[in-house]
């Protein structure tokens, strides 16, 4: 089975992109570029103003984000905060909705969607920070609602240092972005090639059985090996907790034990090729392959017995239910009381008798196949009685000052939720006084005319309203046992 490929969570600052203006896209890079070698290449000689220390004061973008193609060997560069710094850029701070924050350089749209998407960034850089700085480079898709593809990180030093960086997930489209962490940065000799060890870029679920997997990618041509990480989030502190971390393998193939059910990993994978490994492909959700099913509220409910039922699921050979209820009547959150475990049927319902009408109970369910895979488990389903709705009935001891409201009993009720309304009819929009003790008073009334009497309660479910009547304006409510 195919699954959906999902972003990596990304830190506030790996989403700098979508939280700024965007450039104005310009006409696709050639894939001619500097003598046919180069997709994308800047050596941003026409930067000749300013010099690495007294960078020119005005940026070169302008306010759409938009560096003059008059500045760039090849046009359609954008970004903000860059200055000329005699033959090279430097890229310097912005003012956004956060603050000042550091400026970012984008470079030109170009299909990087050869060499199975993998590519490779050379260019020069060095930090204006004494300690250096950590440089964010991002792929996205400019056409895109959701533009972030992928990112990297690299830390840059205050010295002139040639980087070389292998990324993947080009697309036909691709513009690169990048941004330091913490300062300006000078930024110059720039070249994206289509070469590199390309990562797997598909994945197949072979089998999930809840505390096992199966998976398998796409084999690399030339490939020597596999290095993977199977992880999750940490929900608590941020980052991520790994099962497996660098693992080594020799087949496109995987078989991994130990699994937490509770738990949705997530796996990457690297090609080797000799002593070179290529970077991580993009991260996929590892998910069961069969679907969950989908629970049908009892109709039933007489009691001391309900019929538990869901949606089919295709590709289940049988279901796994669960029935329980919480410590001494309680609900969500308390210590949980099976009365069912994980019995499994084969029909998509299942008589449960026995119970106790003064317990809420609730039920699970998932699929399974012969092979022994599983679902996730389906939401939890209460199971309640389905209640009339009260009839009122006229009052009784009416006096000046008092009255006996009346209504029809409802089966399974255990409390009636109990609306008093002063009844009157207005003529046109006006000014209401509500004399009783606490209400809000001069309230602006509207025609509508609407009364709302009684509701039967059976823990927490509420019955269908039972309307009466004409006008409601502030309601007394109160609750009255069965």
């Amino acid at each position: 089975m195919k699954i959906k490929k999902i972003e990596q969570l990304k830190s506030a600052r790996e989403m700098f992109f979508p939280k700024r203006y965007r450039a104005v896209i310009m006409p696709e890079a050639s894939q001619q570029a500097n003598e046919g070698t180069a997709i994308i290449w800047e050596d941003f000689a026409k930067f000749s103003e300013g010099s690495e220390t007294s960078p020119t004061p005005a940026e070169v973008n302008d306010q759409m984000g938009l560096i003059p193609s008059q500045y760039t060997q090849m046009p359609g560069w954008g970004g903000a905060g860059i200055h000329q710094s005699g033959g090279s850029a430097y890229i310097g701070f912005i003012k956004s909705p956060y603050g000042e924050d550091t400026g970012f350089i984008t470079t030109p749209p170009a299909d990087l969607s050869g060499n199975s998407g993998t590519y490779t960034i050379r260019f020069r850089a060095r930090s204006v920070l004494t300690e250096g700085d950590e440089l964010l480079i991002s792929n996205f898709d400019p056409e895109s609602s959701t533009p972030y593809i992928s990112s990297t990180a690299i830390v840059i030093t205050n010295e002139w240092t040639e980087y070389t960086v292998e990324m993947n997930q080009g697309i036909e489209k691709s513009r690169l972005q990048f941004c330091t962490l913490y300062g300006g940065w000078i930024f110059d000799d720039l070249s994206v090639t289509s070469e590199g060890v390309p990562a797997p870029s598909e994945l197949d679920i072979l089998s999930y059985k809840g505390t096992e997997m199966t998976v398998r990618w796409n084999a690399v041509e030339g490939a020597e090996g596999y290095v993977y990480n199977l992880f999750y989030p940490n929900n608590m502190s941020g980052g991520d907790l790994y099962l497996k971390k660098e693992e080594k393998t020799t087949d496109n193939t995987l078989t991994v034990t130990g699994l937490d059910p509770d738990i949705r990993y997530q796996l990457n994978v690297a090609t080797v090729v000799g002593e070179k490994q290529s970077a991580y492909s993009q991260t996929f959700d590892i998910t069961p392959i069969l679907a969950t099913p989908e629970p049908i509220r009892p109709t039933d409910y007489d009691g001391s017995a309900f019929t538990a039922s869901w949606q089919p699921v295709e590709n289940a050979d049988r279901y796994v239910l669960n029935v329980y209820s919480y410590i001494d009547g309680g609900t969500r959150d308390e210590q949980v009381v099976p009365f069912i475990e994980n019995r499994e049927v084969t029909a998509t319902s299942f008589q449960v008798t026995g119970i106790d009408r003064n317990t809420i109970y609730y039920f699970t369910v998932q699929a399974k196949n012969d092979n022994g895979d599983i679902s996730d488990v389906s939401a939890a389903t209460q199971i309640l009685p389905l209640l009339d709705a009260p009839v009122a009935k006229p009052a009784t001891g009416v006096k000046a000052n008092s009255f006996v409201a009346n209504w029809t009993p409802v089966t399974y009720a255990n409390t009636y939720q109990v609306n008093v309304y002063r009844e009157h009819t207005a003529t046109a929009d006006e000014v209401y006084d509500w004399p009783m003790p606490g209400a809000m008073s001069s309230r602006q009334m509207p025609r509508s005319t609407l009364l709302r009497a009684f509701r039967a309660h059976s823990s927490s479910e509420p019955s269908p309203e039972h309307l009466t009547g004409i006008f409601r304006w502030p309601p007394l409510l109160t609750e009255v046992s069965a």
